[in-house]
């Protein structure tokens, strides 16, 4: 079995992050849209709770799916104790690991410099 970490690919697991956060935001308030999906039978489904959407996204990468799951999971937890509130869960766990791998990156970014300075 191969092991995940969220701190390799910093640039691609930030990415993932964004399509998820982006994919869920668009069904809040009052002017939400509905996601569209297309099911593994290639009919087109309306989903408009961003709960909804983050169970039916998929990606093609291992590194993907767990990303997904994790926020998943985030999402089901509160669901489970609330009865609500999952979308804003899953938002701001997108926006927690969005944060943080910026940081990473910016971080990495300032210590090569810096290295390269010596």
């Amino acid at each position: 079995m191969k092991k995940f970490s969220l701190f390799e690919n910093l640039e691609m697991n930030l990415k993932t992050i964004e399509e998820i956060d982006n994919a869920i935001k668009i069904t809040l308030g009052p002017t939400g849209k509905s996601g569209i999906f297309f099911t593994k039978k290639n009919e087109l489904k309306f989903l408009t709770s961003g709960s909804l959407v983050l169970k039916a996204l998929e990606f093609n990468t291992s590194s993907g799916n767990v990303i997904l799951e994790l926020i998943k999971q985030s999402s089901l937890k509160t669901s489970i104790i609330a009865s609500d509130g999952s979308t804003t869960t899953a938002l701001l766990t997108c926006e927690l690991l969005k944060n943080s791998l910026k940081y990473i990156i910016l971080h990495k970014k300032k210590r090569k410099i810096n290295l390269d300075k010596r």
